[in-house]
């Protein structure tokens, strides 16, 4: 595909969402939903790069990245570092802030190029999730709320498919009428993602996942968090990762 002019993981990317839409019908307003669902998490957040008001409307009219993805379906730039600290159960206890325990963990990969895929819309994260699901002995339905690496919105929809959040091809209904939303079903991206808060790969997910099942996150704060789940990509959405947290 390089051959070919395709670089950047954004139309690669874009690609795959045409095909989601051909595919489901999924539609362009519905990843606009996502886009203004974690802006909204982002305003309740003070570290939060992207913190103004957005709609709908402001999603639809904003230029196209690689169509259909419109500037804001796409992660923001940010310079920045995080850390964290894994340590045994044990000396965990010790420590000055309560510990957040790993309950599972997987990981899935598919091939980069997406026609070459026997599946082009598989990511890897159904492999991941499955493993995950498996080690930390848990359903789905028993997490509270998720951390969803989100170069962009399509991301979103496809990893709530994969990981089991919805059936195959109900991505884009799933993540409307306030379902992913703080008080809904599944709040997805609490801190705004990388669509809003800070594009930190790798790291933009586990802080807030870890904040909230500590109770740290003020009025962005998902009542009664238990069991949280984080996820990372990269590529064409072809490499996953799958990590379960609790309190």
């Amino acid at each position: 595909m390089m051959a070919y002019g395709l670089f950047g993981a954004m139309p690669g990317i874009a690609l795959l969402a045409h095909r989601h839409m051909i595919q489901h019908g999924t539609t362009s307003e519905q990843l606009g939903e996502v886009a203004v669902t974690v802006r909204k998490h982002a305003m309740l957040n003070p570290k939060a790069q992207m913190r103004a008001p957005m709609t709908i409307e402001d999603h639809q009219n904003s230029r196209y990245v690689a169509w259909p993805l419109h500037l804001l379906d796409c992660a923001i730039l940010s310079d920045g570092a995080r850390a964290c600290v894994v340590t045994s159960a044990d000396r965990a206890k010790d420590m000055p802030h309560p510990p957040v325990y790993i309950m599972g963990f997987g990981q899935g990969h598919v091939g980069m190029d997406p026609v070459m895929r026997e599946d082009p819309l598989s990511t890897g994260a159904e492999r991941s999730g499955k493993g995950a699901f498996k080690m930390a002995g848990i359903k789905p339905k028993d997490v509270d709320f998720v951390g969803l690496y989100d170069a962009t919105t399509y991301n979103i929809i496809t990893q709530l498919e994969e990981l089991g959040f919805c059936k195959r091809g109900e991505g884009g209904s799933f993540v409307q009428n306030g379902r992913i939303g703080l008080g809904g079903e599944l709040p997805v991206n609490t801190s705004g993602g990388m669509l809003s808060e800070v594009y930190l790969q790798g790291w933009t997910g586990i802080p807030e996942v870890v904040s909230q099942l500590r109770g740290n996150c003020g009025e962005r704060q998902v009542k009664d968090a238990e069991i949280g789940l984080v996820t990372n990509q990269g590529g064409f959405i072809c490499f996953h990762s799958t990590l379960i947290l609790r309190r």
